[in-house]
């Protein structure tokens, strides 16, 4: 059995910050972390299936966290990133997933993590 786990990096939780004039979360030289349910899903995923890989979406330093799923237990490691995905809204993000993991071999399950620490927007999947 393959298991694909989509990941995806967020900002720590101590270190989440409010931009009172943009309304939004501050980004900008926040520390990010693998979010905990994602760790989780590669960690049961490594236990359970044949090889276990894992996918995120995002920019460049979105690396660090394939490289912890990796050390979780994750056989490979794929990372969709260009800059048309930037503008991707939670929709957008949840159909290149979706096709990309569909792509190539098959897999057994995919195993998205509970939901985004983020925010409450689950449109990438839930387990």
């Amino acid at each position: 059995m393959k298991a694909i786990c989509l990941v995806k990096q967020v900002p720590g939780l101590g270190a989440i910050e409010f931009d009172e004039e943009t309304k939004s979360l501050k980004r900008e030289g926040v520390p990010l972390e693998l979010n905990a349910f994602d760790r989780y899903a590669v960690q049961h995923g490594s236990l359970l299936a044949d090889e276990t890989v894992a996918m995120t979406m995002g920019p460049p330093q979105a690396d660090e966290a394939l490289r912890e799923c990796l050390e979780l237990g994750a056989d490979r490691a794929i990372h969709l990133s260009d800059r048309v995905f930037a503008v991707a809204d939670t929709l957008g993000t949840s159909r290149t997933l979706a096709i990309s993991s569909s792509a190539g071999a098959r897999h057994s399950t995919r195993r998205p993590g509970r939901f985004r620490l983020r925010s409450p927007l689950s449109s990438a999947g839930r387990t």
